[in-house]
């Protein structure tokens, strides 16, 4: 993850700084924290640098699985995120930044209602993401000999 200052108005000639090993970062709504999938789990780190706090961890355990995209509260104070189960369906949890144990809000487990896109987004009431559907024709035909 990367910043660059836009301060001055002008992007020419600044270099981007380096704040953490990571991807789907997502900035706060009161812009004090970015919120951002890493190795080690779901992190969150200052925009003008330091260390990351690690908020879940990224191993997934039996009762809270592997954590992959987050999206904010409105309020800053509370991480919603798409995790994988076990057994390789999605499920939605959340976590208090301030440290604490996810609690599961919604699990996948219904196969005709698939969610396995990482893309997602909350308004702290009602989550908005894409239902995965798939859909095919199988045609049968018999061949002749000519």
């Amino acid at each position: 993850l990367y910043v660059i200052s836009t301060d001055r108005g002008d992007l020419e000639g600044e270099i981007p700084r380096l704040l953490a090993e990571g991807v789907f970062p997502k900035w706060s709504p009161d812009g004090g924290l970015i919120a951002f999938k890493s190795r080690d789990g779901l992190g969150v780190i200052p925009p003008e640098g330091g260390d990351a706090r690690l908020i879940v961890q990224g191993k997934g355990t039996q009762n809270v699985p592997i954590p992959w995209t987050a999206a904010w509260s409105s309020d800053s104070r509370t991480l919603f995120y798409k995790a994988e189960e076990a057994d390789g369906t999605a499920s939605f949890w959340s976590v208090t930044v301030s440290g604490g144990e996810p609690k599961l809000l919604v699990r996948f487990d219904d196969p005709s209602r698939l969610f396995i896109r990482d893309e997602f987004s909350s308004d702290g009431k009602r989550f908005f993401f894409p239902l995965t559907e798939y859909e095919s024709d199988i045609w049968v035909a018999q061949l002749e000999e000519r």
